[in-house]
């Protein structure tokens, strides 16, 4: 159990890593990012192109070092990469100890929908639980303040643009207009709290690219609605067509609602200076 020691640092791999638990943990939370145009030689060596620029700079930014003050990497597997780099970071630390990686630990949540896949999904929600030593109370305690930090209202400004598809943010690009966040996607705050944990990060926004095109879609229109934006851009990374694959759905589901989506497919990671239309 890693809970016991000192306020622990986390690096985060993954778009759904269960923040509930890490809060109930008083965890220093670190995503772990990549960096655009920077040379990814380290992470070269163990991993394919068609695993994508973001997840190489990533993969390099934990070899060089830059990650290793953390106590603990935690992975999610909504998408293939995030996958790829627990499997490639577990074989180096075993087979090249001297990097001194830190404990990893993988999130493994499915997403069939059948009772045994929510007994498994729960139990992993437990499992992250004990590892970080959090039990029931401060876990729902946890819960509740991340209900309410998302349900906060986003800042003024127009036009409010929701992006959906591959994470942005360290990509160096820039978007006019007022972003409105997402996911608003909430944890029950009765019964039992793991179980509500594991619920959450089922639903088709946080499942991405192991969730069905149709659900997917259907849900982020549903998020859009509820962020009352005026536009969305659909923004999709050369790498991560598993996400892609929902445009069409998703142009489909906001024909009724006139709300315009725009499309910025393949794109590339390095767009430092850019901005992105909408």
């Amino acid at each position: 159990m890693l809970g016991d020691r000192r306020r622990l640092k986390v690096a985060t791999i993954g778009a759904a890593v269960p923040e509930e638990v890490l809060v109930a943990a008083r965890a220093e939370i670190v995503p772990v990012t990549g960096i655009p145009g920077e040379p990814t030689d380290l992470g070269d060596r163990y991993i394919e192109p068609m695993v994508g620029e973001r997840a190489r700079s990533q993969l390099q930014r934990v070899l060089d070092g830059s990650y290793g003050g953390a106590d603990l990497l935690l992975f999610s597997r909504d998408a293939e990469a995030p996958l790829r780099l627990f499997w490639a970071l577990r074989e180096i630390r075993r087979l090249e100890p001297e990097r001194g990686l830190p404990p990893l630990h993988i999130v493994d949540l499915q997403h069939l929908g059948t009772d045994a896949t929510r007994r498994w999904n729960e139990a992993r929600v437990r499992e992250l639980c004990t590892l970080l030593g959090v039990d029931d109370e401060a876990l729902a305690r946890a819960i509740r303040e991340r209900n309410a930090a998302r349900a906060h209202p986003d800042g003024d400004g127009e036009p409010r643009v929701y992006v959906t598809g591959s994470d942005y943010a360290d990509t160096g690009a820039t978007i006019n207009g007022n972003v409105v966040g997402g996911p608003r996607v909430a944890a029950a705050e009765s019964g039992d709290p793991a179980a509500a944990v594991a619920r959450r990060y089922e639903h088709p926004l946080l499942a991405r690219a192991r969730a069905s095109t149709a659900d997917r879609a259907a849900a982020v229109v549903q998020d859009v609605l509820a962020a009352r934006a005026d536009r969305v851009v659909a923004f999709y990374l050369e790498g991560e067509d598993g996400l892609r694959w929902e445009y069409p759905e998703l142009r489909e589901a906001l024909e009724p609602a006139g709300i315009p989506v725009t499309l910025r497919d393949r794109q590339p990671f390095d767009l430092r200076g850019q901005t992105l239309d909408v």
